[in-house]
């Protein structure tokens, strides 16, 4: 359990979001439903609403956001390969929007950034 009133962590925690090494107390942010440690960048980046989303798809189906280029995503070609196989099998929508927006968050994409792009592809709204 940590001290309040200590300024420095004797041992490395990383955020749970991007995993970078938080060395002091003043760098934390705890979640309140996840109970994950976030780092006061990510708290910065994200919306309140969002963290417990983003804290559960990296847990679930591993990584952390931005340990992949963003330059080598493509939401347009997941949509694509998505059609193909929707056509021969039965699909859980919300399942591979999960996905989706797991494979936004490696690539350094906000969920905010995901359902603007998305929105764009399937609507061509641009929002």
């Amino acid at each position: 359990m940590m001290n309040s009133s200590q300024k420095n962590i004797s041992s490395t925690i990383k955020c749970a979001i991007c995993h970078r090494d938080i060395k002091s107390l003043f760098d934390v942010y705890q979640d309140t439903k996840t109970k994950g440690i976030v780092c006061t960048s990510c708290k910065k980046r994200f919306a309140d609403e969002d963290f417990e989303l983003i804290i559960y798809l990296l847990f679930i189906y591993g990584g952390y956001f931005g340990m992949l280029k963003k330059k080598d995503f493509s939401l347009a070609k997941m949509l694509e390969e998505f059609n193909i196989s929707f056509i021969s099998n039965s699909i859980d929508i919300e399942e591979v929007n999960r996905k989706f927006m797991h494979k936004a968050l490696l690539h350094g994409y906000t969920p905010k950034e995901y359902k603007k792009h998305l929105n764009s592809l399937l609507f061509g709204d641009d929002l």
